[in-house]
């Protein structure tokens, strides 16, 4: 069903300061039933519960709300006092290769993400309700948004995460005879708790924000598409009309954009850290092997190839906001008849479409086309150059 036919009779008036405020998606997420969430989201989020990122209710207070708050505290922190440790080696020893440095970093960004997850994943639940809630609402098809793409990446990335924690064990099995002190039950403890358990509750959660952060960004240029494609298919817009569904879209997607955008700061440099990996392996594979072999070389390029792609999947289905309201300005511009004196509804859209809508890293880089060329081109050359020092 078309967007303009959405609206009843009464709607059509000018837009009122209360009927906007009542349109804006603040109603309660939770009205909508568990069992009609998509089964992406489903799968997302099933995903995030296996990495330890619970969700937990703050308006009800039972034992079982205060085990998962628990839970995951005592997670969090574990995993800050073994980062704290690397660092703290690092600068003790006065190891300060880049290999080192690098280590360090990464350990950081991905607790901190961690703990940003952790303490978002209630909003980013109810940012996914209200997105479903917007395409019901305008009657729109969410099965035109084929997901297979998503599942099948989401394959790939799981059995690359199984053969990544089997490169480990290998690994580990080389410095295992070096640890006297541990009796081989405690080694074999360690080896399973520092290459299987710490990057699945580490690791996993940054690519299944990527896989997220593509699938909001999907469903939001799907509305987009629908809008510009309503607009465009009218002969005599309804510009009152227009004007409060592009109102309704531009805040969603602010919305969104103020909870992802330091997710996607911290995902990019985690990008960073692993893309230098990648290339100071194929420049030292050597050094690598010699270190743990031939599975630390695949480990790390592995771990390299995963981040970059989510990076591009990520950037790129988030520049296609941008691009989509782009399409729309110009469509609004060749609609409206220039040399004829423009109504104020006509006046009120020209100027909400002529700003810019995009998803933002951490509200200071837009996401664009040109962000992902000139991001991956900086990390390259950069890689380079520190590799060089």
């Amino acid at each position: 069903m078309s967007l303009q036919y959405i609206f009843t009779a009464k709607e059509k008036a000018e837009p009122t300061a209360e009927y906007l405020k009542s349109q804006m998606l603040h109603h309660p997420p939770n009205k909508l039933s568990r069992h009609m969430e998509e089964p992406v989201f489903k799968c997302i989020f099933l995903l995030f519960r296996i990495c330890g990122v619970l969700e937990t209710d703050n308006a009800s207070i039972n034992a079982c709300v205060y085990f998962k708050k628990a839970f995951v505290f005592i997670i969090n922190v574990i995993l800050l006092v073994i980062v704290s440790c690397m660092t703290a080696f690092v600068i003790f020893i006065k190891d300060y290769s880049t290999s080192s440095r690098g280590n360090m970093v990464v350990g950081i960004t991905l607790i901190l993400q961690r703990w940003i997850l952790c303490s978002r994943i209630g909003k980013l639940h109810k940012l996914s309700f209200r997105i479903e809630k917007l395409f019901k609402n305008w009657n729109l098809c969410s099965e035109n948004l084929s997901h297979k793409s998503i599942y099948v990446w989401s394959a790939i990335t799981i059995v690359l995460f199984a053969l990544l924690c089997v490169c480990g064990i290998r690994v580990a099995k080389t410095f295992q005879g070096s640890v006297d002190i541990l009796s081989p039950d405690l080694k074999l403890i360690l080896v399973v708790v520092l290459v299987c358990v710490l990057p699945l509750i580490l690791l996993f959660p940054t690519f299944v924000f990527a896989i997220y952060y593509t699938v909001i960004c999907r469903y939001l240029s799907n509305i987009l598409k629908n809008f510009m494609k309503t607009f465009g298919a009218i002969t005599n817009p309804n510009y009152v009309i227009n004007l409060k569904q592009y109102l309704m879209i531009r805040k969603l997607v602010m919305e969104a954009d103020s909870e992802l955008s330091v997710l996607m700061f911290t995902s990019t440099l985690f990008n960073s850290c692993s893309l230098y990996f990648g290339i100071t392996c194929v420049l030292h594979s050597k050094h690598y092997i010699s270190l743990g072999g031939i599975s630390a070389l695949l480990a790390v390029w592995m771990i390299s190839t995963i981040s970059s792609t989510a990076f591009f999947v990520m950037s790129k289905t988030g520049s296609s906001i941008h691009e989509l309201s782009s399409s729309i300005w110009d469509k609004v511009q060749q609609l409206i008849p220039a040399g004829q004196e423009l109504t104020s509804s006509q006046k009120r859209l020209l100027s909400v479409v002529e700003k810019e809508l995009t998803m933002t890293v951490w509200k200071v880089a837009s996401v664009k086309r040109g962000f992902i060329l000139g991001t991956l081109g900086t990390i390259f050359t950069y890689s380079i150059l520190v590799d060089n020092l």
